[in-house]
C-alpha cells in the first residue's frame, strides 16, 4: 500500500477510482463505468476523425462543396467535443453524463439501423454494434446508481426518508 499522506498516492488512487472530497473516501470504478466513459471517448475520436476528414474534403473539392464540406467539420468538430466532455464526465462518474449519452446511443444506434438498410454492412454494423455495447454499459451504470442521492458508481451519501426506509 501507500502512505496515506502521499501525494503519489491520493493521484493513484484518484485514477483507479472516484475520490469523494467530503468523506476523504475513495469509491471504486465500476467496469460498466470504465466501458461506457471508454466507448463515448473513441466514439468522440471517431467523429473527430470525421471533422478532419471533411477538412480535408473541402481543400480538395470544388467551390460550391468547400462550404459544406467546411460545415460538416464544424458540427463533427462540435459534436466530438461533446463526447469527449460526456466521456470525462462518465469518467468521472457525474450523473448529468448519463441522459445525453444515452440519447447519443440511441441516436447512433438509429443511424447505423439506416446504414444497413441502405446497404452499407460494414460501417452500420459497426455503428449499431457500439451503440448497443454504449447503450448496455450505461443502462447497468443508471442501474446500479438507484435514485437515493448516489452518483454514477454507487457511492455518495443516500437520502433516506424520515420513516427510516
Amino acid at each position: 500500500m501507500c502512505d496515506k499522506g502521499s501525494s503519489l498516492c491520493v493521484v493513484s488512487q484518484i485514477a483507479i477510482g472516484i475520490f469523494n472530497a467530503v468523506t476523504g473516501q475513495i469509491a471504486p470504478r465500476t467496469p460498466a463505468g470504465t466501458v461506457a466513459a471508454t466507448v463515448v471517448g473513441i466514439e468522440g475520436v471517431v467523429v473527430a476523425l470525421g471533422a478532419v476528414a471533411y477538412v480535408a474534403l473541402g481543400f480538395v473539392g470544388d467551390a460550391g462543396g468547400t462550404q459544406f464540406a467546411f460545415m460538416l467539420a464544424a458540427v463533427a468538430a462540435l459534436a466530438a467535443a461533446g463526447l469527449f466532455i460526456l466521456a470525462k464526465g462518465l469518467w468521472e462518474a457525474r450523473r448529468w453524463a448519463g441522459t445525453p449519452a444515452i440519447t447519443w446511443q440511441l441516436l447512433q444506434g438509429l443511424v447505423g439501423a439506416q446504414l444497413l438498410s441502405d446497404g452499407q454492412v460494414a460501417f452500420g454494423a459497426i455503428a449499431l454494434g457500439v451503440a448497443v455495447v454504449g447503450l448496455a454499459a450505461l443502462l447497468l451504470l443508471a442501474r446500479g446508481s438507484g435514485s437515493r442521492g448516489q452518483d454514477l458508481h454507487g457511492g455518495g451519501a443516500a437520502v433516506h426518508n424520515s420513516d427510516g426506509a
